[in-house]
């Protein structure tokens, strides 16, 4: 759907959305600061309907826009900062933006290897949609790319449960933020338990994905970029 027919349906979604779940506003189920943004902000909602769950369905996104709503309240989306980020999933490094790609989306590099299936779960999925919404607080409509690095990992570190938050998170929680995933070095042992996250996925996001290694993965980012590890040696 092209800009103009989505923003043509910017205004029909707050009116929706503002009438449908009228009962939510004035029972403080939503943070007040959320249904501000809902009132005021074009982008915002223009990112709602560009969702791989709703493609501009007016009543689709206002749903869509609740459940966001709800789970921000819920979690206190709004007032999380850096100091509530477990001491740990921040040492290790986790989850951080670093560089851009070739098409200068900001890369949230998520490091597989030093995660542990099962081990502090609330707390990686906080330390990523901290960085999530540092983001798309300030800049809705300037996608992302998330670079998962598989460099060193076993079935071991990759937890399911967070990767269905990842998939649930950048389709109705921070809605069309991702440009592309970029899997990087994913093993032989891995690709069996990615098809299971894959079809978790919307179509849209399935597109959005690409398996990569050193040998390619300068076609979306450059190697001043990279990590010394991504970088293929030249003879």
């Amino acid at each position: 759907m092209d800009d103009a027919s989505i923003q043509a349906k910017v205004p029909q979604l707050r009116k929706r959305f503002l009438s449908k779940y009228e009962g939510s506003i004035l029972d403080d189920t939503f943070d007040a600061r959320d249904v501000k943004r809902v009132k005021e902000d074009d982008a915002y909602l223009r990112c709602f309907l560009r969702s791989p769950k709703t493609q501009g369905d007016v009543e689709k996104t206002a749903d869509i826009l609740n459940t966001a709503l709800e789970w921000r309240a819920k979690v206190k989306m709004t007032d999380c900062t850096e100091a509530d980020l477990h001491p740990d999933i921040k040492a290790k490094n986790f989850i951080s933006y670093k560089g851009v790609d070739l098409e200068d989306h900001k890369i949230l590099m998520v490091r597989v290897k030093t995660q542990k299936k099962g081990v502090l779960l609330d707390e990686q999925q906080k330390c990523l949609v901290y960085n999530l919404e540092q983001h798309f607080r300030v800049s809705p409509e300037k996608q992302i790319t998330i670079l998962f690095d598989f460099t060193d990992a076993g079935v071991s570190n990759l937890d399911m449960d967070f990767s269905k938050f990842i998939v649930t998170a950048t389709a109705v929680y921070f809605p069309n933020i991702v440009a592309r995933y970029l899997m990087f070095k994913m093993g032989t042992a891995l690709e069996a338990v990615y098809k299971i996250i894959q079809s978790w996925m919307e179509p849209d996001q399935k597109k959005r994905t690409f398996f990569v290694k050193r040998s390619n993965i300068q076609e979306y980012v450059h190697v001043g970029q990279l990590e010394p590890h991504m970088i293929k040696e030249t003879k």
